[in-house]
């Protein structure tokens, strides 16, 4: 049985009937890391945040994480720790745990951006985005907002030292000596008039000096804030924090650098950490823990020339999609690597094998492997164990869509103008055949028959959405759908597209169309797959299976703890997805669903078939004793008893073409009507 698959992205909503109970599994074991933003250390407590995901906390000096978000928000700006007292400022105020983050209360009375919190003692500083500062000085029960003189009340970072606050706003640098009730400005001679259109972004303290970063520039004062100096080789940065008697600086392009000279040198710290994209840097004892974009928590034991990532169970990264490739599995980590599978999801391992982005579709072209990414696209030549970037001219990631036919291989590409492309020489030069086609966000591609489909939107115009073909690559497009369709797929000649308004099938080669709404208006299909004559589609309130063609359709969200998910995928009878926004791939046994890749040999035959007039209908005794004929919205169009008869001659001229499917019993065989 021949499959043909395409890969594409879209939100989806669609309600069900029956309810599957098997249990999902999630399968994370080795998909550790994530675009941690900040990170906080007591003794053996680490607490790492990420905007949109939450908080995790080890309690083994970074060993293993959890996560802990239970009656948080999850829009984490900023995260400190007084004594015994765990404090996350979020989007939407501020919430307080005093239990290892196993659950979180919300602070009633704040509601603002918290942009930063810094502790000392009992005392708990804010720093918000409307309200300016609020403080606590017993351990965050009662609060208070302490602004005298401060006009900008965008505060962007609050540090101590000693008896001294200083705060830093979009209005210049502020300090007090008495726990806030009373600030003074140190923004009155002229290079603060100079320099405060970009706010104090960053402030360090040590013992005798201060150091600020302000829009691009660095700058240390000696005494006290009186005089500023630019330092001239810390331009670029995006923060300055002091750890000890190092100071270290983190550039825009370059990751950190160290200085122990009062910021006069600097010396790199990144070691082998696997990207620049440092977010924040804290103390740990005697070593010293970064965080990073996409890569989670790493640990130095030598002031950073060298690190070790510390992520078992910080399952933070934001995954792409899954796929299968000649039998292992991938699935993308979003702006990084990849990683693999080929224990069925038992376990991870990230790939070096030159692929690199979102993943988007997968095509088998001759003898070659194509994938297109959010970062180019890739060609393997050995079965899909390495990957190069091929250098494409006038071809721009990312790379949403492939189709191959015969000798002819095609993608498309560019999101704000959308292009089809054309190659007869394996990916090696590309011909535009897009000019006369009308969409300019393509969304997906497909290829049967010397026919090409595409489907997108017209930015300008959304009369002219939908799904439109070609049949001499690209001269003419004519317009066959009126919807933006998101996934194809194809068993023998029926082709199925999965888009707005549910799911439609074509027996003619995309001639004609049958819509099946999957049980209500606009289900907003993600993706489908296809398994012998079964439909799992995922949306994004989870995953469901038609059995009939869209007549009716089982829920299989049983403990599926995120239904947001994306496109499904079958392997050696599980059903793959990545859920919960990107957080985790779920596999759930199919096995009791009674799909299966094809029909058992000898238990039914259908000859001959095709045919246009009569069919012969042969049967093992053990299969059962009546026949159904279903067409392809399961409905039943021809229904007969066998008797004792183990072959029957059922005329089916009247039925119109297309494809059917034979029940007996509990076996199902298919035929043409042509």
């Amino acid at each position: 049985m021949k499959k043909i698959l395409i890969l594409v992205f879209v939100l989806s909503v669609f309600g069900t009937g029956n309810i599957y109970s098997q249990q999902w599994e999630k399968l994370n074991n080795g998909l550790y890391g994530g675009s941690i933003t900040k990170i906080v250390i007591k003794d053996s407590m680490f607490v790492a945040a990420d905007y949109g995901r939450g908080i995790f906390i080890s309690m083994d000096y970074g060993k293993n994480w959890r996560e802990a978000n239970t009656g948080l928000d999850k829009n984490v700006l900023s995260v400190a720790i007084n004594d015994s007292v765990i404090f996350a400022g979020t989007y939407n105020g501020l919430y307080t745990s005093t239990n290892n983050g196993v659950d979180w209360n919300k602070v009633s009375n704040i509601t603002d951006q918290i942009k930063c919190i810094t502790t000392q003692g009992s005392n708990v500083f804010l720093g918000t985005y409307k309200t300016g500062i609020i403080v606590s000085t017993d351990y965050g029960h009662n609060w208070e907002i302490k602004n005298n003189v401060i006009k900008s009340k965008t505060t962007n970072c609050i540090a101590l030292l000693g008896n001294k606050v200083y705060a830093g706003t979009n209005g210049g640098l502020y300090y007090s000596t008495d726990l806030g009730n009373n600030w003074k400005t140190v923004s009155n001679d002229n290079f603060w008039n100079n320099n405060l259109s970009y706010g104090v972004s960053s402030i360090a303290l040590t013992d005798s000096f201060i150091y600020i970063i302000i829009g691009y520039r660095t700058y240390i004062s000696r005494d006290n804030c009186a005089t500023w100096k630019k330092i001239t080789n810390a331009d670029g940065g995006d923060w300055i924090k002091a750890i000890g008697n190092t100071l270290y600086f983190k550039t825009h392009n370059d990751g950190i650098v160290k200085s122990n000279d009062e910021a006069q040198s600097w010396t790199d710290a990144n070691g082998n950490l696997p990207n620049k994209k440092i977010n924040d840097l804290a103390s740990a004892g005697n070593e010293l823990c970064a965080v990073l974009d996409g890569k989670g928590v790493f640990i130095s034991k030598d002031n950073g020339g060298s690190w070790s990532p510390i992520n078992n169970g910080l399952t933070d990264i934001e995954l792409g999609n899954i796929i299968n490739i000649k039998g292992t599995l991938y699935v993308s980590q979003s702006g990084f690597s990849s990683y693999q599978s080929t224990n069925n999801g038992n376990s991870w391992s990230e790939t070096n094998n030159g692929l690199t982005g979102v993943f988007g579709s997968l095509c088998e072209h001759n003898s070659n492997l194509f994938i297109g990414t959010s970062t180019g696209l890739f060609i393997s030549k050995d079965k899909g164990l390495s990957w190069q970037q091929m250098q494409l001219d006038k071809i721009y990631p990312p790379i949403y869509g492939l189709a191959s036919n015969e000798n002819k291989l095609y993608l498309i590409h560019k999101l704000f103008s959308g292009r089809v492309n054309l190659s007869i020489d394996e990916g090696k030069t590309w011909n535009d055949i897009s000019e006369t086609q009308p969409l300019t966000q393509l969304g997906s591609i497909f290829s049967i028959r010397e026919k090409i489909f595409i489907s997108g939107r017209a930015t300008n115009d959304s009369e002219q959405n939908g799904v439109f073909l070609t049949t001499d690559d690209g001269k003419i497009w004519k317009k066959v759908l009126p919807d933006c369709m998101f996934d194809f797929a194809a068993i023998d000649t029926t082709i199925f597209v999965a888009g707005d308004k549910g799911i439609y099938y074509s027996n003619d080669y995309g001639g004609t169309w049958v819509l099946s709404k999957l049980g209500r208006d606009n289900p907003f299909c993600r993706g489908i797959e296809i398994l012998g004559h079964n439909i799992f589609i995922g949306t994004l309130y989870g995953v469901f299976l038609s059995k009939d063609f869209g007549k009716t359709w089982i829920d299989l969200n049983y403990n599926l703890e995120h239904i947001d998910v994306g496109r499904p995928i079958v392997k050696d009878g599980y059903l793959y997805v990545v859920t919960g926004s990107g957080s985790s791939v779920y596999r759930l046994d199919i096995s009791a669903l009674s799909v299966n890749e094809g029909l058992q040999p000898g238990d039914i035959s259908i000859s001959p078939n095709p045919s246009s007039d009569f069919i012969t209908i042969n049967f093992k005794p053990s299969v059962g004793s009546a026949i159904q004929i279903y067409n392809t919205l399961g409905e039943i169009v021809f229904s007969v008893g066998t008797g004792r008869d183990l072959s029957a001659k059922i005329n089916i001229s009247a039925l119109p073409k297309g494809m059917y499917f034979v029940r007996i019993g509990g076996e199902t065989a298919k035929f043409i009507k042509n």
